[in-house]
This record gives structure tokens, sequence and C-alpha cells, in this order.
């Protein structure tokens, strides 16, 4: 099978809004590509140029060696001629037709192959039934048939979750799993969940104002952000603007110092006194009652206790070091180390949990 590229740039000007530019170089190989970024990256926009449902201004888009879109050579073709799969966040299925007639609806759809689909996606009893009738998952069944019946060369979805609850949601993403496992096309997922994109993808790419800010397997980039944007759509609670106090290039650490508060990191590139920011997820740190000095952990750090969250499983704990740093633990750690607002404790911070942030 084909990998999708584009390689494209298109801006829109600013009249009523704030004037954005999308310019991008993706491959997108055969398996599932998540495209994550924050509100107005350009997600959307992405996937219209892939579609045809927008023109860039300059730049090549091809699956293999077909080309959708090539500004030297003057060629555009329009949506229904790139043969892929397209499934909207809203659903989009016609409400006077039938779920078969919904699922085969495409130029190159046949009943047939939509019920095939149907079935595989575990709906082909409600073939005879409208989409006013179905529950919220079992539209987005149909319309994952849909985006498949036609036979695409690639699938491009939409935030194909965003509307769903957690069961279905999940339900979703596997079926979407299976489906791509069987077509062996490219699918290229948005999504605002990073989790999500752990769950389903092979590949992660992050957007930030119509830029790519970070790519690699989901993992990659979710644990090791390389800015601000990643670690925020990451979950890293602990943002910190620091500078680099001193490097020891054989025991392979960089000491940096945040408002006070110096932390011992992996090796770092850059001058004595250089600003860098600082990342640490919440839920890296752990918390000792007394002072631990035969540790793995480089960093132990004396605060205070300032403010304690519990909600079910999970609770927040915000730590005076004099800058304050928030720690995730369990609700039976709160209770068992009787961290209680005032309390004096130590926290523990491993060289390799402190990440910087480009």
């Amino acid at each position: 099978m084909s990998a999708l590229s584009v390689r494209a740039r298109i801006g829109f000007a600013g009249v009523g809004h704030a004037a954005f530019d999308l310019d991008v170089d993706l491959e997108f190989p055969p398996g599932i590509t998540a495209i994550l970024g924050p509100s107005g990256a350009g997600k959307t926009t992405l996937l219209s140029l892939l579609a045809g449902r927008l023109r860039p201004a300059q730049g090549r888009i091809a699956l293999g060696e077909r080309l959708f879109f090539d500004a030297e050579r003057h060629i555009s073709l329009p949506p229904a001629d790139r043969r892929l799969g397209y499934l909207f966040q809203e659903y989009l299925l016609f409400p006077h037709l039938t779920v078969l007639e919904n699922a085969a609806f495409g130029a190159r759809a046949t009943r047939a192959r939509a019920l095939e689909w149907l079935d595989r996606l575990g709906v082909a009893e409600l073939a005879p039934r409208h989409p006013g009738t179905l529950s919220g998952g079992e539209q987005q069944r149909v319309a994952l048939a849909r985006a498949l019946a036609s036979a695409p060369d690639a699938v491009l979805l939409d935030e194909p979750t965003a509307a769903l609850d957690l069961a279905s949601r999940a339900q979703i993403l596997d079926l979407e799993r299976m489906a791509q496992r069987e077509s062996g096309v490219p699918f290229v997922h948005v999504s605002h969940s990073p989790a999500e994109a752990v769950r389903v993808a092979d590949r992660a790419v992050v957007l930030e104002a119509g830029r790519v800010v970070q790519q690699g397997t989901p993992l990659e980039v979710l644990n090791t952000p390389r800015s601000l944007t990643v670690a925020r759509i990451a979950g890293f609670e602990n943002i910190l603007p620091a500078r680099i106090v001193e490097h020891r290039r054989q025991e392979g650490t960089t000491t940096v110092e945040a408002e006070g508060v110096r932390f011992e990191m992996g090796f770092q590139g850059g001058a004595i006194g250089s600003a860098i920011e600082l990342a640490i997820r919440a839920e890296e740190i752990l918390i000792a009652r007394r002072e631990v000095r035969d540790t793995s952990a480089r960093n132990v750090i004396a605060g205070t206790v300032g403010e304690v969250r519990v909600e079910q499983d999970r609770a927040e704990v915000t730590v005076t070091t004099p800058l304050p740093l928030r720690v995730s633990v369990t609700p039976a750690t709160v209770r068992r180390l009787e961290l209680t607002v005032g309390a004096r404790i130590y926290l523990l911070i491993k060289a390799r949990a402190i990440h910087r942030l480009e």
C-alpha cells in the first residue's frame, strides 16, 4: 500500500479573525496517524487539503505516485476523484435513507461491500432502519462503514469520537483499528485526546499555529515533549522557567535552577546562564515524610504541603518548595502519609523525569 504525502502551504487573510497560515511537509504511511494540537492549530484544515475541499497556494499532495495536487504542473483533482474515505465529526448521514443506503452512498461503493462493512462493524442488523432511530455509537459505525465501502485508498477521520460517551468511544477506536488492519491503507485521525492517540495510532503528529512541532510514535511524543504545546497536550502539570547552572559531562547531567530551586536532569546543551523551560509530570514526583538520601532519584527537595485536592481515585497535592509543584498521588497515600496543609515533606524526582522544552 502507498503512503499519502503532503507538502503544501495555504494562508487565510485575517478578515474578522486572526490571519492563519498552514505550512506542512508530512507523509502518512499505511497505519493510523493521529493529528494532535490545540484548537486553531490547523488539524481540520490539513484534512481539507488532503480531501480536496481546500486548494493550497503551493505544494504537492499525492498517494504514492498518483498526484492529487501539484501547483507547478497545474494538477488539482476534485474530491470525488481522490478515492478517499472521509468520516466527519457530525456523521452527516442522510435521514431519508436507510442504514444500508447510507453505507452504500458513494461513487465506488456497492451494496454488497456496504453490507460487508456493516457486518464487520457489528451493525448489519440495522441495515433497514433510518439514522434517526440509532444511538450515537451506532450512527458512527454506519458512517465508518460508508467511509470504507467505497474501497478508499486512504481514510480521513475528523474527531470521530468527539460526540460519543466513553464506552462507545472505546468501541469505535477498536473498530477503527480493526478496519485499518483489514484495509491496509493510511488512516489520518484528527483528535484532541492524547489518550485516544495512544490507544489507536501508530504515529502522532502535533500541529501548532499551522506548523509541525513534533512527530513520532504516540508514546515518544507524549512522554518526551519538546515544546510547551506538546507538554500541555500531554498533560504535564509542572511547566517551569529555569536557567542552566552547570554541566557535568562525565556524569551525563546538567544542573538547572528554577526560582531558587536546583534540579539535576539529563545532560543538556546550551551556555551556562541561558534560559530554558522544564516540564515535569505530577505523577513522576514521589513524596516522602522524611529526607531520603539513599535513592536513585537525583533530586530530593524539601517542601510544605499547600493544598490537597481529592477526587475519587486520584489526589493532587500542591507543594511549595519555594516554587509550587503539583504532585499526583492516590487518596490512600494522602491518608497514609498524613498529607495535610502545612505538613513538611520531601519530593523525590528522577533526572529523566525532567524534560527540556524547546
